[in-house]
C-alpha cells in the first residue's frame, strides 16, 4: 500500500476509537472499521474500543458507561502519547477523550439530536432525566474540544453552530459498503409475498408506531403489502401492533446478519422510513444501492436535503391520506428518477467516503 504524504512529511500515527461491544448500534460500530480502512494510506492506524470490564457484572448500561467513560478515559489519557491523532468514530463517545489534547482530537458528529433533546429544544422528544442531561453536556464539551469535526450532510453543521461549536468541520457523510452486506442469505423464517422494509432501531424519533397507524388506516381496496421491521422493536411498539390488530400484516426480525439484511433489501418491494431526527439514515442509501424505491415522511426535510428526488415523500402525520399516497406511489413504481438514484450511489459510495475522510485529515491544521 502506498502511503500518502501529509503536510508534515511523515506518516501519521492514528488511533480510531470505536463503540463498546455491548452498545446496540451496529452502524456506529461499523464506522470505526470504515475510518480505519479510509485512513490506512495516511500511515499506521490502530482501532480500539472500551473494554468490557464492568459490563460483565449485572447492571446493564450503567456499567457499560463505566467501561466507556471511566476506564476508556483513563486509558486514552496515556495512550494518546503514542499517536498523532485520536479519531472518535461516534460523537457520543467524545467524553472518553476529555483528557486527550484537543489539537490531536477528531470527532465524527453523526447528529445533534440527543444533545438538543437533553436541552429541551425538540418539542416531540421524550423528557430526559438528569443523568442523560449530564451525559449530553459532557458529549458537547468533548465535541467543542476537537480540532476537527467530521459530519453528516444536512442540518448538522447549522445545529453545531447554534450550539456554540466553533471547531473546523468537514462533511464526510456515510458510505454504502457492499462488502459489509456480503452475499444475500435468506433468514430462517423469511417473509412470503410482497413486503415493504423498515430497517433500524426503535425510539421516539424512529416513529415505528406511526408506520403501524399508517398500515391500519389503509383505505379499503388499497391494502398495503406486509410491513417488515428489521432491527430492534420496543415492547411499546409491539403492544401498539397488537392493539391495532396488525399481527398478520406486520412482522419483526430482531437479530439479522449482514447477509440476511442484504436478502431483505434484495427481495423487498421498497424501503419505508419514518424518522424525523436523523443524522443520515444509512438504510436509505443502502436500499437505493440495491435498486429499490424509498418512501419517507413529507414533514422531515432531511431526506430530500440528502437524497433529493430519490426519496418519495408521504404524509405520515395524516395516516389515511399517507396510506393512500403510499399505495399510489407503490402502484406507480417503475417511474422513479434513475438519475437521482445514480447521484446517490456515486455521492455515498465507499470510495468517495474514503476520499472525503482523507482529504479532511490532510487539510486540517497541523498539531503544534
Amino acid at each position: 500500500m502506498t502511503i500518502i504524504p501529509h503536510a508534515g512529511g511523515k506518516p501519521l500515527r492514528i488511533l480510531v476509537v470505536g463503540t463498546h461491544d455491548h452498545v446496540r448500534q451496529p452502524s456506529m460500530k461499523q464506522f470505526a472499521v470504515w475510518f480505519e480502512d479510509a485512513l490506512r494510506p495516511l500511515g499506521s492506524v490502530r482501532r480500539t474500543r472500551a473494554p468490557s470490564v464492568f459490563h460483565r457484572s449485572s447492571g446493564g448500561k450503567w456499567l457499560t458507561y463505566l467501561d466507556q467513560y471511566v476506564l476508556m478515559t483513563l486509558w486514552l489519557a496515556v495512550r494518546h502519547l503514542f499517536f498523532d491523532l485520536v479519531v472518535i468514530a461516534d460523537h457520543s463517545n467524545s467524553p472518553s477523550a476529555l483528557l486527550v489534547p484537543g489539537r490531536k482530537l477528531v470527532v465524527m458528529v453523526h447528529d445533534t439530536t440527543a444533545i438538543r433533546q437533553a436541552k429541551g429544544e425538540i418539542a416531540d422528544a421524550s423528557p430526559v432525566r438528569w443523568s442523560g442531561r449530564l451525559l449530553q453536556r459532557l458529549v458537547l464539551a468533548g465535541i467543542r474540544r476537537a480540532s476537527l469535526l467530521l459530519t453528516n450532510p444536512g442540518p448538522v453543521d447549522r445545529e453545531l453552530t447554534a450550539l456554540g461549536v466553533s471547531a473546523s468541520r468537514a462533511m464526510v457523510g456515510c458510505p454504502v459498503d457492499p462488502k459489509r452486506l456480503g452475499e444475500a442469505v435468506a433468514p430462517a423464517d423469511p417473509p412470503v409475498g410482497r413486503y415493504l422494509l423498515n430497517v433500524g432501531g426503535d425510539n421516539w424519533r424512529k416513529r415505528k408506531a406511526d408506520l403501524l397507524r399508517l398500515w391500519r388506516a389503509a383505505p379499503h381496496g388499497m391494502a398495503l403489502p406486509m410491513l417488515a421491521f428489521v432491527g430492534f422493536t420496543s415492547a411499546e411498539t409491539r403492544l401498539e401492533l397488537d392493539r391495532l390488530g396488525l399481527q398478520h400484516r406486520v412482522r419483526m426480525w430482531t437479530n439479522v446478519t449482514d447477509g440476511e439484511l442484504a436478502w431483505f433489501y434484495e427481495n423487498c418491494e421498497a424501503l419505508i422510513v419514518a424518522g424525523h431526527e436523523e443524522g443520515f439514515c444509512i438504510p436509505v442509501a443502502e436500499a437505493i444501492h440495491f435498486g429499490k424505491a424509498v418512501f419517507g415522511p413529507a414533514s422531515a426535510p432531511i431526506y430530500p436535503m440528502i437524497f433529493g428526488d430519490a426519496v418519495t415523500l408521504v404524509d405520515l402525520d395524516a395516516p389515511q391520506s399517507g396510506a393512500r399516497e403510499l399505495a399510489v406511489g407503490l402502484a406507480g413504481m417503475g417511474a422513479e428518477n434513475p438519475q437521482a438514484a445514480d447521484r446517490v450511489k456515486r455521492m455515498w459510495s465507499l470510495e468517495r467516503f474514503d476520499e472525503r475522510v482523507r482529504e479532511a485529515i490532510l487539510t486540517r491544521p497541523l498539531p503544534r
